[in-house]
């Protein structure tokens, strides 16, 4: 294998990039904050699926934005931004307050019939995850 002075320059690098990458979701997060009232329920549910990919959790605050903002747009979501964002609080692992999840059960109700199977399948995967079902 390579040289121990070798994968120590790797380790370090990648934990440089992680550091780096650490302060721009957080800077992002902010910057969000700013905007939340803006977003509609497609770029709500892309937000929180970014960072659900990179498994950056959100703090409480941030969380407590996305979700009211959720519970206005709860009647717009489509079959796939419903899925994205339950996804995203499923693989996160936070567990959403009451209020959002019944506004997106209530949602889920709705648009379950005219889901395709990948959006029907992570909507009941997340769903299950959160126990919400």
């Amino acid at each position: 294998g390579p040289p121990a002075a070798e994968r120590g320059d790797v380790a370090r690098a990648l934990f440089k990039i992680t550091e780096q990458m650490a302060l721009m979701v957080t800077g992002l997060t902010y910057t969000a904050y700013a905007v939340a009232d803006d977003f509609d329920a497609a770029e709500l549910s892309r937000v929180m699926w970014a960072l659900a990919r990179l498994r950056m959790v959100p703090d409480v605050r941030f969380v407590e934005c996305m979700t009211d903002r959720a519970c206005e747009l709860s009647e717009t979501f489509t079959p796939e931004s419903l899925s994205d964002l339950m996804w995203a609080f499923a693989r996160l692992r936070v567990t959403p307050p009451d209020n959002f999840v019944a506004a997106m059960l209530h949602r889920s109700e709705q648009v379950l019939g005219t889901c395709g199977a990948e959006d029907a399948s992570e909507l009941l995967w997340a769903l299950a995850r959160l126990s919400i079902l």
